[in-house]
Parts: structure tokens; C-alpha cells; sequence
């Protein structure tokens, strides 16, 4: 129970399929740039090693430094993460001390919302032109609201589309470095030159304006 309890973060406030989009953008680019499969998991792990060392070191010493209950904001009552984590805990404790019955509903829908996605998945690698897409339905059903998903996604469908029509498969392989490039373009505007930026201007400026990838 700790165990799930310390990953229900995994299925709350952080949309998952937004965060797996980062490694599918990176396999995109290692195929268009032709990088080999073996220098691209290097670099992905190279990363991640120093992504979660620079996690752990800005968390636990701003911990440390001003303590949970008043990083982030939190006026004494712990910051908003830390008070989700807190309500899962208790949530936790609660299951311990009166168990609740088997929910064979929910069971039921999470079982069935995997053989139906591994369905999609196997009737789109068997027929190419198959529209339905099982990343359709997992943003459409996945905890969270997903309507800030729709617009992206149909501006990529309907672009697709297009190019498909215009000028066929010939016309949309020779537009993959462009798309390459929007891609390549919002990490670096979003995850390099904003943040700098909103640091250069003030604290509260990068507190009163998030740019989130997804």
C-alpha cells in the first residue's frame, strides 16, 4: 500500500501520455537525423541520470532550506505537491484501518480498457487505414481533462491529411524536416529560453506565467 501509495502521483496531476510523447519526439528525431538506435538510448539515459540527480537536489534542499510547509508557497501548510502527497497518505491509512470491498466494477473497466486498446492497436498494425487509433482513445479516457489535447491532435491529423492529398507520400516525406523542426523548436523555446528569460525578468514573473510541455 506505501508503495502504491508513493506512485499514485503517476495517475494524478501528470499526464502521462504527454510525458511518453518526449521519448516517441526522440525516437522521431533519432529516425529523420538517422542516429543510430544505440546512441539515442545513451543519451536517453545520460538524461535521465541527470534530470532526476538535478530533481532530487532542488527539492530536498529547498526542503531543507525553508522546509516543506513553506516551499512553494505553501504559507506554512505545505506546498500544493506536498499536499497531495499527504491526502494520498491518509488516503492510504484509511484503506488500512477499514478495508473496503473488491470494486469488481472498476476492475471490469480497467480490464476492459486494455483489451480493447491492445484490439485497436492489433487491427491498426493489420489494416494501415484503419482510422481509429488506440492513442485516441487513451487521451479520450485517461484520467485528467483531455480537451486541451483535441486541438493539437487535429491540427496534426488535418495537416496530415492535407499533405497526403496535395502531394502524396512523396510530398510528406519531403515535410518531415519541417515538423522535425517545430518539434526541436518548442523544446528550445519552451524548455531553454523561456525559463532563462523568466529568471532574467524577476522570480514572479516565471511564478505567474508556467509554459508546460505536452
Amino acid at each position: 500500500m506505501v508503495l502504491f501509495s508513493s506512485y499514485a502521483w503517476l495517475s494524478r496531476h501528470h499526464y502521462v501520455q504527454a510525458l511518453a510523447a518526449y521519448q516517441m519526439d526522440g525516437v522521431k528525431l533519432a529516425e529523420a537525423g538517422r542516429i543510430p538506435q544505440r546512441l539515442l538510448i545513451l543519451a536517453l539515459t545520460l538524461a535521465f541520470l541527470a534530470g532526476l540527480a538535478g530533481a532530487f537536489w532542488a527539492h530536498l534542499s529547498a526542503y531543507y532550506e525553508l522546509g516543506s510547509n513553506l516551499a512553494g508557497g505553501g504559507l506554512g501548510q505545505g506546498e500544493y505537491r506536498a499536499q497531495v502527497a499527504l491526502q494520498e497518505y491518509q488516503w492510504m491509512a484509511n484503506q488500512i484501518v477499514s478495508q473496503p470491498p473488491r470494486d469488481g466494477l472498476r476492475l471490469g473497466f480497467t480490464v476492459g480498457g486494455f483489451v480493447f486498446t491492445a484490439l485497436l492497436a492489433a487491427l491498426r498494425a493489420r489494416f494501415p487505414g484503419n482510422p481509429f487509433h488506440p492513442l485516441g482513445f487513451i487521451l479520450a479516457t485517461a484520467y485528467g481533462e483531455s480537451i486541451t489535447f483535441f486541438f493539437p491532435l487535429f491540427i496534426a491529423w488535418l495537416s496530415k491529411f492535407v499533405i497526403l492529398k496535395i502531394g502524396g507520400l512523396k510530398l510528406y516525406r519531403r515535410g518531415i524536416p519541417f515538423f522535425v523542426g517545430l518539434i526541436v523548436g518548442h523544446f528550445f523555446w519552451g524548455g531553454l529560453f523561456w525559463p532563462v528569460l523568466s529568471i532574467l525578468l524577476g522570480p514572479e514573473t516565471s511564478r505567474a506565467y508556467h509554459l508546460y510541455f505536452g
